[in-house]
């Protein structure tokens, strides 16, 4: 009679794109079917009869029908049942008589019948746990279902369309599948596929947590069947092996969980010996709570040293750099008696040229070493949050001596080429130095991307860096050379 296939867990597209693939293993499909009788005929082959189509022969006759409680037991004993069977039960699983207890397909929870096996093994792990004197109550069972229907997944989790009035669907169909969300107050409460969905497991922590689906993702998901981008809303357990956990020395979860597999101790214990050998969580702290939750140990925040001075002096830098990029050059005086020949003396004389140039290339310098704390393992001295504190500031006091330099003038040619690389070099340390602020300050999801855009930055800073000896020593050769 079902004028589909599945319908208590499929709508009629889920349905209609299940019926395809069935077909295709050459297997007939036969829908609204009114079975009228069943008869043996003299082959020993089976007729089957309809009110409202043409008869089939077939050899076997198998009857899925459901399930249907077994509650004779209940009635002859007078039992409360359920308005469709069952035994009647409370949160206890008790009976309507005391110390009697139900569990299983035959139950009526709040005259609802379970008719999977996973609901009927919670009530089994509830009634255990009571009788061995723990106060534990069933309220209920996931009823998610997870099939294989000739080779085809077929699954729902969580709520389905019928269950609430308020439910949103959001429906993707494509050649791969179809893939449905149901949102309820806009968060995902319930979801359904044909086919297959890479991203199920996060579908599922999303459905237990009730996850916010936000507009951006909901047109993702429409258009591509994928709501999230790659990691985002997983606990750290479920992020592929690649993603970046300790981003300020580039340590991925497979090296963690690699180390891990050799510490040993408790917990806490394993934890210190996974930030001692991977040198994790001694920069920013950011990413302790994400080692922490590898180890399974308590995630205790740590503030670093000097990190409310990295975030402060990036602001800075960037709005500096940002100020390289907009403001015009500043021009020199137009007159001997203009009060702006006593700033653009700055430019004009070639002492005063050379004081400026060399105090940029000192603290230049200097900020590069303060690098090194990083780079090398045998350079352990001091912690590790303080070298990099400075490294910034000393990014911020280069910018500024640039700007003093050169007077927002960055020629042309070698010059231009120098300007330019300094000031990419600025602007992306203090994007790397603004992210690694924020970082442990947002949600999960939105720190883990975060630590994504702050890879990349800390790449592009590395790179630009690069030419800069270079190209300042060829502007220093070229000022003496071609000088008077």
């Amino acid at each position: 009679m079902a004028p589909g296939l599945m319908p208590r867990q499929l709508d009629a597209r889920g349905a209609d794109r299940l019926r395809d693939w069935v077909e295709e293993t050459g297997a007939n499909v036969h829908l609204v079917r009114r079975t009228k009788e069943i008869e043996r005929t003299d082959d020993d082959q089976l007729t089957l009869s309809f009110h409202n189509a043409s008869a089939l022969e077939v050899d076997i006759l198998i009857a899925a029908t459901g399930v249907r409680p077994n509650d004779q037991l209940a009635k002859a004993t007078g039992l409360a049942t359920g308005s469709r069977g069952g035994f009647a039960v409370n949160s206890n699983l008790e009976t309507s008589a005391p110390n009697v207890f139900a569990v299983g397909e035959c139950v009526s929870f709040h005259d609802h019948l379970y008719g999977l096996a996973a609901p009927c093994f919670r009530m089994a792990d509830v009634l255990a746990e009571r009788l061995a004197g723990r106060d534990e109550q069933f309220h209920g069972a996931d009823e998610s279902a997870e099939l294989k229907l000739l080779g085809v997944n077929v699954i729902t989790i969580g709520k389905t369309l019928g269950d609430s009035p308020g439910v949103i669907p959001l429906i993707h169909f494509d050649a791969s599948g179809y893939r449905k969300l149901l949102l309820e107050k806009g968060r995902v409460v319930g979801a359904s596929c044909v086919g297959e969905w890479s991203q199920l497991h996060q579908v599922r922590h999303a459905i237990e947590h009730q996850t916010i689906l936000w507009p951006w993702q909901r047109l993702r998901f429409q258009k591509t069947g994928v709501p999230w981008a790659i990691a985002e809303n997983l606990p750290v357990h479920q992020w592929p092996p690649s993603s970046t956990i300790f981003s300020c020395l580039g340590i991925k979860k497979q090296v963690i969980e690699q180390t891990i597999d050799h510490c040993g101790g408790a917990e806490s214990q394993r934890l210190e010996q996974v930030i001692e050998r991977c040198r994790a969580s001694t920069a920013c702290g950011s990413c302790r709570p994400l080692v922490a939750e590898l180890v399974g140990a308590p995630a205790s925040k740590s503030a670093s040293p000097g990190s409310k001075t990295i975030l402060i002096a990036s602001l800075i830098a960037l709005l500096l750099g940002v100020g390289v990029s907009l403001l015009p050059p500043l021009g020199f005086s137009l007159s001997v008696t203009d009060q702006w020949r006593n700033i653009d003396w700055l430019w004009r004389n070639d002492t005063a040229r050379q004081i400026t140039g060399f105090s940029l290339l000192a603290v230049t310098v200097i900020g590069m070493v303060f690098s090194i704390r990083k780079r090398s393992s045998k350079v352990q001295w001091g912690h590790y949050g303080y070298w990099r504190a400075f490294h910034s500031i000393m990014g911020t006091l280069a910018l500024v001596f640039m700007l003093v330099h050169t007077g927002v003038k960055l020629g042309s040619n070698l010059n231009l080429m120098l300007g330019v690389c300094f000031w990419m070099t600025v602007l992306l340390g203090a994007g790397d130095g603004i992210s690694s602020g924020l970082e442990s300050n947002l949600p999960a999801h939105v720190g883990h991307r975060v630590r994504g855009w702050r890879t990349k930055l800390t790449k592009l800073h590395h790179w630009v860096t690069w030419p800069l000896p270079a190209l300042i020593g060829l502007h220093i050769l070229s000022f003496y050379w071609f000088s008077d």
